[in-house]
């Protein structure tokens, strides 16, 4: 087992890997990207995943290269030389190479990283005990629809939450809407419905958001997309956030403040299996 990538269409050990200096990628954070998790050995949800991609990179007029087709069966292939049990896929497409400018000529040939890892693992613990975070004044700009690379904001958020032993940062706008955190979506449940902030220009249309969405509509339970508050977050029975790499973890704890009783709560729990082993 080892972290491959694959670049310039070929797998080499992570160790080796290098891009070029003049990667737009590299030089103006031109570009976008995905990760995906295996689950029992295969990628979860990889068509969402693609189609997501390809809206980013429309959104910031990246091409798909001539080798998209090839993708699926090139991931297939980094799964098994990587060799875990279940393997994160990092890919990344930027507009391509060439000494640094701000503008670009057209057509230029976009440049493919794609990155096997091992998936990561969470104690039952993180879980069980739930979490914490902060909330923050909204900065980013307003595409944040589009899983670009540049995303220097929701580092330097992420980093002062973790600065105060926090796992997450809520970003909210000045009217006090819930937007979304660093790294995950935002989900709130009161008198056992489950609501979400509705799609935006600041909101990035999760997988494992509409996966929730989906399957909790399909078990039952009552889900609303919606504009959402601050005030309703701090008075919600359960809070949890959603992503590729943690399914859905609880929340119970926000800017200090205790969420419901301050445990894991049922809706919570009952979200999470709704995941495949």
């Amino acid at each position: 087992m080892a972290d491959i990538a694959y670049i310039n269409n070929e797998f080499i050990p992570m160790e080796q890997a290098s891009i070029s200096i003049n990667d737009r990628g590299y030089m103006f954070a031109d570009g976008v990207y995905e990760v995906i998790c295996t689950r029992s050995g295969f990628p979860f949800l990889l068509p969402e995943h693609f189609k997501r991609l390809e809206r980013s990179a429309a959104g910031i007029n990246i091409p798909l290269p001539t080798s998209y087709s090839d993708w699926p069966a090139i991931i297939d292939e980094g799964i098994k030389r990587a060799g875990y049990q279940e393997t994160m896929i990092y890919i990344q497409l930027t507009r391509g190479i060439m000494p640094r400018h701000h503008s670009y000529p057209e057509p230029l040939e976009p440049y493919l990283v794609m990155t096997f890892r091992s998936r990561p693992q969470y104690d039952e613990n993180f879980f069980s005990q739930g979490q914490q975070a902060i909330t923050v004044e909204e900065m980013r700009w307003n595409r944040c629809y589009l899983k670009t690379i540049a995303l220097l904001p929701n580092i330097l958020m992420k980093q002062q939450a973790h600065q105060q032993n926090c796992l997450e940062a809520f970003f909210i706008s000045t009217k006090g809407e819930i937007h979304e955190a660093c790294a995950a979506n935002i989900f709130l449940v009161k008198d056992k419905t489950i609501s979400t902030p509705e799609l935006n220009n600041y909101i990035l249309p999760g997988i494992s958001r509409q996966y929730i969405i989906d399957r909790a509509r399909e078990d039952g339970m009552i889900v609303s997309c919606r504009t959402c508050f601050l005030d309703e977050l701090f008075a919600a029975d359960e809070v949890f956030i959603t992503s590729t790499t943690v399914d859905a973890m609880p929340i119970v704890k926000v800017d200090n403040r205790q969420i419901g009783d301050g445990l894991p709560g049922p809706t919570t729990n009952k979200v999470r299996g709704l995941f495949p082993a």
